[in-house]
């Protein structure tokens, strides 16, 4: 069950969308630790009841054909209940992006807080700030792209943990849309065909619009 309400609001040059939601899902599926004759044992169990209630907030201001500017912001709370589970895990993030064009430049950065999300309805997962730079020109046929993805920034991991009273477990994992790096792209496109220089004639004869009896 995931019901949702939400409302858009437009003034001329700005732009608001609230929205709020509830997330439920009864007998959720955990794994489950424990010790039998001194070895540790791994099982499932779906005694649990897991809720995610949210609320988002995004906002965009257009001062001009050439500016656009969006903020947005997050809140999600996961409780599970039951079982041996009782986890509560709170997060709230943001993101901001600005575009800008000018001519035949086309100018983009974007910035993501720090966030958080339960997984499985027990791992806990930690991402950190990210944020990118792109521009482009456009003329004619060429094009030129250039692109940077969260450079220095050393720690840029997502952190998965996971606690219980027999097993836990903390994961750095150091994925690909998280990395640094920077692109560089130049592109010629082809047209192909010719083009007509002008809409072709066409005559219409009274026959064609004659009704058989």
């Amino acid at each position: 069950m995931n019901p949702r309400l939400s409302h858009t609001l437009n003034l001329n040059k700005f732009a608001l969308q609230t929205g709020v939601s509830y997330f439920y899902q009864n007998h959720s599926i955990i794994s489950d630790y424990y010790i039998r004759d001194g070895h540790l044992i791994s099982t499932f169990r779906d005694d649990c009841i897991y809720h995610r209630p949210s609320a988002d907030i995004s906002m965009t201001y257009k001062p001009s054909g050439s500016l656009n500017i969006k903020l947005s912001g997050q809140w999600i709370e996961h409780l599970v209940r039951g079982g041996t589970e009782h986890r509560s895990l709170s997060s709230i993030s943001g993101s901001a992006l600005v575009n800008y064009y000018i001519q035949d430049f086309s100018f983009s950065v974007s910035l993501a807080t720090p966030s958080r999300d339960l997984i499985n309805s027990q791992i806990s997962r930690k991402s950190y700030w990210q944020y990118q730079l792109s521009a482009m020109w456009k003329h004619g046929n060429w094009a030129i792209e250039a692109n940077a993805n969260n450079l220095f920034m050393m720690k840029n991991n997502i952190v998965d943990e996971l606690s219980t009273p027999y097993y836990s477990f903390k994961q750095i994992n150091q994925s690909r849309s998280y990395n640094q790096y920077a692109t560089l792209k130049i592109v010629y496109s082809f047209d192909y065909g010719k083009k007509p220089s002008k809409t072709p004639d066409y005559e219409h004869k009274n026959s064609e619009s004659a009704i058989l009896k």
